[in-house]
């Protein structure tokens, strides 16, 4: 399991072997340029915001807004100017018309 790790000094992305609940085996990547004081980590866990920037695994999502940026589900997100999915822009849909269907 992925998660972030922080505290008032530091911010980490940790890839960890799935079996490592503990995160001792994870490889622990620091986060450099951090706005400590607003970070927090999204729902989905994987996303991460601060009032710089949005982060996707630990990583900076170019074109991010992070004031308007929202979750979806499934890995989906948008900001005012674009549809995201895992972290990557969805060129050419709109973030007013996104919509998903439920299928049975």
């Amino acid at each position: 399991m992925n998660k972030y790790i922080y505290n008032d000094t530091h911010v980490y992305w940790v890839k960890s072997d799935y079996s490592d609940i503990n995160y001792t085996k994870g490889k622990k990547v620091p986060m450099y340029g951090v706005d400590l004081s607003s970070f927090r980590v999204l729902d989905e866990k994987i996303y991460a915001v601060d009032n710089k920037a949005v982060y996707y695994s630990g990583i900076p999502i170019a074109f991010a807004e992070p004031g308007s940026f929202k979750l979806l589900k499934n890995g989906y997100a948008i900001d005012k100017n674009h549809v995201f999915l895992q972290g990557e822009i969805i060129y050419g849909a709109s973030p007013k018309q996104v919509s998903f269907l439920m299928i049975i």
